[in-house]
């Protein structure tokens, strides 16, 4: 069946397939919080100088494909539009490498709408790598995919226990330590859901944790998008279940927070705090460790740390994935 190929430049327009959309995502390998039309909507909201530019397969009446790029008018570059996004990518069913390439090579002709593109954090298992291998004749895409971060993850064996029985001995005294206090100390861990808290409170919460962890560094100060894009993406993401927040508690108080988002395989810990007299119980550790038992829980296949190489997730990780960019000058 042939592909209809259409370019959406306006958010009302694209706001109108958001049901589609989602269903199209649910069916892809995509990650269902970074690939999802509110991250989409609510990256192009809070940068208005950013022009949308949606590209749209359809087969008859169905929605095929999605790539949701923006453009920047000044220097016509086109961009995934959110940098608190991890992992981005053409949204297709899963397998669907037909409309994939298809789209992606209707994006190539649009030559009236941007000069250069760069679209960052791309997975080499992805639909748009899926697309470059299927159009590898092309030769302006000869060398345009380049290996650019290295992300850890956990491979989760069958069960929890093979898991922490690989790790080193360091590593699973220290798991000891911190289970043992916080048993002691009465604390619990919880996954929260929105009939324990209401989805328009969730952002409050979380920026008070953060910000009383990370402080002046934090990627939400003031000055940048991120926070009212928080304020808009996460209550939705969180009622549609594509958010996964986990919490340490004594008793009804919430010391610690951790935000987790799907993927189609994996839970993906994207980012938490927690205030500095928490400290004491290794609230990072004991989320990380509910966080793997939540994956096991959900029949999934990998508990994925994201971007950064900080020293806890070598620790940790028991894979590295590469993650690129395709850059294509027109």
């Amino acid at each position: 069946m042939s592909l209809r190929y259409e370019v959406v430049t306006e958010l009302a327009a694209a706001e109108r397939i958001v049901a589609a959309w989602n269903e199209l995502l649910d069916r892809s390998i995509c990650n269902r919080a970074f690939s999802s039309p509110v991250w989409f909507l609510a990256a192009c909201q809070v940068q208005p100088e950013l022009t949308p530019w949606l590209a749209l397969a359809w087969r008859d009446e169905c929605l095929a494909g999605v790539l949701p790029l923006a453009v920047r008018p000044e220097t016509q570059e086109a961009v995934f539009p959110n940098s608190m996004s991890n992992y981005n990518d053409l949204i297709v069913a899963n397998g669907d490498v037909a409309a994939a390439a298809g789209l992606f090579e209707r994006m190539l002709s649009e030559c009236g709408y941007f000069r250069r593109l760069d679209l960052k954090w791309i997975r080499q298992d992805s639909n748009l790598a899926a697309a470059l291998q299927a159009l590898a004749g092309r030769r302006e895409l000869a060398d345009c995919y380049l290996s650019d971060r290295e992300y850890f993850y956990i491979a989760l064996p069958p069960t929890q226990a093979e898991y922490l029985a690989s790790r080193s001995r360091a590593f699973r005294k220290g798991v000891s330590r911190t289970q043992r206090r916080a048993a002691a100390d009465g604390l619990t861990m919880h996954e929260l859901t929105p009939a324990d808290l209401p989805p328009e409170r969730l952002v409050e919460l979380f920026l008070r944790l953060h910000f009383s962890r990370f402080g002046e560094q934090s990627a939400f100060r003031p000055g940048l998008p991120n926070t009212p894009f928080a304020e808009l993406a996460l209550p939705i993401l969180f009622a549609q279940r594509r958010l996964h927040v986990l919490s340490v508690q004594k008793e009804q108080h919430i010391l610690a927070l951790d935000l987790l988002f799907r993927g189609a395989r994996s839970l993906c810990a994207w980012n938490g705090g927690y205030p500095p007299e928490a400290e004491c119980w290794s609230p990072g550790r004991l989320l990380l460790l509910f966080g793997i038992q939540r994956a096991y829980q959900l029949g999934l296949e990998e508990y994925d740390l994201l971007r950064g190489n900080q020293k806890w997730k070598t620790s940790c990780a028991n894979q590295i994935r590469a993650v690129g960019r395709i850059v294509l000058e027109r």
